[in-house]
C-alpha cells in the first residue's frame, strides 16, 4: 500500500525499514524542517503518516523515526486517536523524541458523541473528526506558526469538533478474515468506531433522511453549540457507501442545520476515513469562526486524502529515502549464554501455545474489541520464533529478554506490544542490576510493575499459583464490565464474554508452567 502510494505522488517518501511516509520537501530540506512545525500521526489523512498493522498502533520505534525525519528547530506536533495502543505508543516515543533534544507536542482527539458518559475510564473514542484536526493544524504549520500556535489550533479543533456513525455492514480485518461483528437484515450498527468494532446498539433501518436527522440530533445534544452559530459539516464515507448515498445524506445534514439556524459555511462530502469495507457513514460538525474558515480552505497539495490531486506524472523512482549509513561493531560479539539459550527453550513453548490458540483469542476478543488480539499475538510469535537463532546467541539472559522485548514491541505494535515490550525490556534492565541471588523474582516484579504503571495490572504469587489465578480471572471477566480499552464501548454488552487479554495471559502462564515443572523444584 505505501508503496503504491509513494510511487504515485512523487511529493512522498517512504522512510527506509519502517513503515512511514513523509513529506519529501520535509526529509530532504533541512532549512525547511526549520520553517515548519512537523506533524506525525498514525492515520493516512496527513502528510506524515505512520501506519501499523490494520487497526493496530505503530510501534514506538516507527513514531520516533517519523519524528527525527521531519522536525526541525521548530518542533513536531502529535495528533493521536483516543485509543490505549496509541496513547501509549506515541506518548512513548515522545519521551524518546524529547530525551534527544527534541521539542514533542502531543494532542488528543476524542470526537464521538456516542460515548459521552463519563463513566468510562477510557474516555471517548477518535474518529473522523481527526480529517479536520489534521487539515486546520497542518495549515497553521505550512504558515509557520510556532509549535504552540499549531498546538492551540489543533486543540482547538480537537476540544470542538463532534462526530457519530452509523453502519449498514461490518467489515472484515485481512488476517482474520471473518466480520467483526454481524448484523441482522435491515438493522444497522448504530454509534460505531473506525477500527470495525461494534457500534452502542443495533437499531433497525431507516431512511436516509431519518437517519441523517438521528445523527445530527445527538451531535447538537452533545455540542451544545448556540443559535445561529457558524458551523463546518462532513459526510463521510465508512468504505463501501456510494457517492449517491453520501450526497443524499449531504443534502439531509444541509437541510436539518440550515432549519435549526446554523449558519453552514462548508460541507465537506468524501471518503475521509474508512474501516475497510465497511458500508456506512459518519457526520461530524465544528463550530468553525475566520481563522478556522481560513485554515480550513487552504490548499493541502502534500496530502494523499484530502481534494488536491498531485499533477506531477507517477514515479517509482527516488520513493526512500537513502538506507542508513553501516555502522561497524563497537566490539567482538560476546560468549553466547547457556542460560540465554535455556530461556529460549522456554520462549518457544510458549509462542506453541500462542500460535495454537490464536483462533479462540480472535474470537474472544472479537465478542468485545477489535478482533485482532489473536492475530496480534500470533504476529508477535512468529516474529520472535525467526529471531530464535539470533536470542540463543544472546551474551546473557538480560540480553536475549532486552532483544525479545524489542521484537515484541516493533512485530505486535498497538497496546499489546506496548505492554509485552516494556515488561520484557524491564525485566531485562531489573537482571543487569541484580545477576544474582533472587534476580528472577526481582526482574518479574520489575517487569509487572511496569505493566501495573500503565495499564494497573497487579503482581502474582508463585508460578503455578499464578497460572490457576489467571484462569480464574479469566473465566471471571465474562461477567465484567469493561473500564479500560476497546471494551468500555460496549458497557453491559461485553457481559457473557471472556476478555481476550485475561485468556491469552492464562495461556502463556499455563504454557510456561508445564515448560519449567520438570526441572521447577516443589518450593519454587
Amino acid at each position: 500500500m505505501i508503496e503504491g502510494l509513494v510511487w504515485s505522488r512523487p511529493s512522498l517518501l517512504k522512510l527506509h525499514d519502517h513503515n512511514v511516509v513523509v513529506r519529501r520537501d520535509m526529509a530532504e530540506d533541512a532549512a525547511l524542517r526549520d520553517q515548519r512545525v512537523a506533524l506525525v500521526s498514525a492515520d493516512m489523512n496527513p502528510p506524515m503518516p505512520v501506519a501499523g498493522d490494520v487497526f493496530t498502533s505503530p510501534a514506538p520505534d516507527a513514531i520516533v523515526a517519523a519524528i527525527k525525519a521531519v522536525t526541525g528547530s521548530k518542533g513536531c506536533l502529535l495528533i493521536v486517536k483516543n485509543y490505549t495502543g496509541d496513547r501509549l505508543n506515541f506518548g512513548l516515543a515522545a519521551e524518546i523524541a524529547r530525551s534527544e533534544g527534541l521539542q514533542v507536542n502531543i494532542v488528543t482527539w476524542l470526537d464521538d458523541v456516542a460515548l459521552a458518559s463519563d463513566d468510562s475510564a477510557t474516555g471517548r473514542r477518535g474518529i473522523a473528526g481527526t480529517v479536520l484536526v489534521h487539515k486546520l493544524a497542518g495549515a497553521a504549520a505550512e504558515e509557520g506558526k510556532s509549535l504552540e500556535e499549531v498546538t492551540r489550533v489543533a486543540r482547538r479543533v480537537a476540544e470542538n469538533v463532534r462526530t457519530m456513525g452509523v453502519a449498514l455492514s461490518p467489515c472484515i480485518v485481512p488476517a482474520v478474515g471473518k466480520p467483526t461483528f454481524t448484523l441482522p437484515p435491515n438493522e444497522v450498527e448504530l454509534g460505531l468506531g473506525i477500527h470495525g468494532e461494534a457500534g452502542v446498539r443495533k437499531q433497525p433501518l431507516e431512511s436516509a433522511d431519518a437517519t441523517a436527522d438521528q445523527l445530527l440530533t445527538a451531535i447538537l445534544a452533545d455540542a451544545k453549540l448556540a443559535e445561529k452559530s457558524r458551523v463546518a459539516a462532513m459526510v463521510n464515507n465508512l468504505g463501501a457507501t456510494t457517492s449517491m448515498e453520501l450526497y443524499i445524506v449531504a443534502r439531509r445534514v444541509l437541510r436539518f442545520l440550515e432549519e435549526k439556524g446554523f449558519v453552514v459555511e462548508r460541507l465537506l462530502v468524501g471518503t475521509y476515513m474508512t474501516a475497510l469495507e465497511m458500508a456506512g457513514l459518519s457526520v461530524s460538525l465544528l463550530p468553525i469562526d475566520d481563522e478556522a474558515l481560513s485554515l480550513l480552505d487552504a490548499p493541502a497539495a502534500h496530502d494523499a486524502a484530502w481534494h488536491g490531486f498531485s499533477r506531477a506524472a507517477p514515479s517509482r523512482k527516488h520513493a526512500y529515502t537513502a538506507a542508513p549509513p553501516a555502522t561497524s561493531a563497537a566490539s567482538a560479539a560476546p560468549s553466547p549464554s547457556p542460560d540465554a539459550a535455556h530461556l529460549v527453550d522456554v520462549v518457544e513453548q510458549v509462542i506453541a501455545a500462542v500460535l495454537q490458540h490464536e483462533e479462540l483469542l480472535t474470537q474472544l476478543d472479537q465478542q468485545t474489541g477489535d478482533g485482532d488480539f489473536g492475530v496480534t499475538l500470533a504476529r508477535g510469535g512468529k516474529a520472535v520464533r525467526a529471531k530464535l537463532a539470533d536470542l540463543r546467541t544472546a551474551g546473557s539472559v538480560a540480553d536475549a529478554l532486552h532483544a525479545l522485548g524489542m521484537e515484541l514491541q516493533r512485530s505486535m505494535g498497538g497496546t499489546s506490544g506496548a505492554l509485552y515490550g516494556v515488561f520484557f525490556l524491564r525485566m531485562s534492565d531489573a537482571l543487569r542490576k541484580a545477576p544474582t541471588g533472587h534476580q528472577w523474582a526481582e526482574a518479574l516484579k520489575a517487569g509487572t510493575d511496569a505493566i501495573g504503571h500503565l495499564g494497573g495490572a497487579k503482581l502474582g504469587t508463585a508460578l503455578a499459583a499464578a497460572a490457576e489465578a489467571a484462569r480464574k480471572g479469566a473465566e471471571s471477566t465474562s461477567e465484567l464490565v469493561r473500564r479500560k480499552g476497546r471494551g468500555t464501548y460496549l458497557g453491559e454488552r461485553a457481559k457473557g464474554h471472556k476478555d481476550a487479554g485475561a485468556e491469552a495471559v492464562a495461556l502463556l502462564l499455563d504454557a510456561l508452567l508445564h515448560t519449567l515443572r520438570p526441572s521447577t523444584s516443589s518450593s519454587s
